[in-house]
């Protein structure tokens, strides 16, 4: 005796439905997830370098020090505080183009005339601004001295009069006014991210702004543990 089995696979309508339900919980897991980040995302960060611009030929020394100021600015109605922000300092260098420098008869380079290329420094600093706290429609500036000495490649004369320091802002990590812990990376073009229990930290973030989230993964791995050993009995 041969049974045909038929598989019931619905009507168009139960599809729709179906479809409709489960597009409905993603607006409503989009719509929340924005309500929770409002306030973080009127949260802004900008920032300025100065240094002593000096032309390349310029025979008083070269600029190597300078400031990098950061601006906070909360456009929100409610404050917030800014953990940690982490920024890197980058340089660009005016460089003897040897090959191209003008000599005098006796085989010397000629002072004050020649041909510089622009090049990057060798390396980059890091520097970290530590619990700022930005009230509801203000801006807090925070200035950092610097010193890119040890960034200048050989032969460089001076910093780049324009583009000489520059810096980008790798990350912040953002305690919300309702306690909510948030990491806010500028100009990736991406969302807050909300800190969970099950997010690893970055590498100099500070350990305390993850103390919950450590918490409960080592919870979670000690229950991990203790029904392991229930089940081996």
């Amino acid at each position: 005796m041969i049974l045909a089995f038929k598989p019931d696979w619905g009507t168009v309508p139960a599809w729709f439905g179906g479809l409709s339900l489960v597009l409905a919980l993603l607006i409503f897991m989009r719509d929340r997830s924005a309500a929770e980040r409002k306030d973080v995302d009127l949260v802004g960060a900008w920032w300025e370098a100065e240094w002593e611009r000096k032309a390349p030929n310029n025979e008083t020394g070269r600029a190597e020090t300078g400031t990098v100021k950061l601006h906070f600015g909360n456009s929100g109605n409610l404050p917030v505080e800014i953990a940690q922000t982490a920024f890197e300092v980058r340089t660009k260098w005016a460089l003897r183009d040897l090959d191209q420098w003008e000599q005098e008869p006796d085989g010397s380079l000629k002072k004050g005339y020649g041909v510089w290329t622009i090049q990057p420094g060798i390396s980059s600093h890091k520097h970290f601004i530590s619990n700022v706290r930005v009230p509801p429609q203000e801006k807090i500036d925070s200035e950092t001295p610097i010193d890119v000495s040890d960034l200048a490649p050989d032969h460089a004369d001076q910093l780049e009069l324009f583009d000489g320091i520059t810096c980008s802002i790798l990350w912040m990590l953002i305690i919300g006014n309702a306690g909510r812990r948030w990491e806010v990376r500028p100009g990736v073009g991406r969302r807050a991210r909300r800190i969970r229990w099950y997010h690893r930290r970055r590498e100099n973030q500070p350990p305390d702004f993850w103390t919950n989230a450590s918490r409960l993964r080592q919870l979670m791995w000690e229950f991990r543990v203790w029904w392991a050993g229930r089940r081996s009995q």
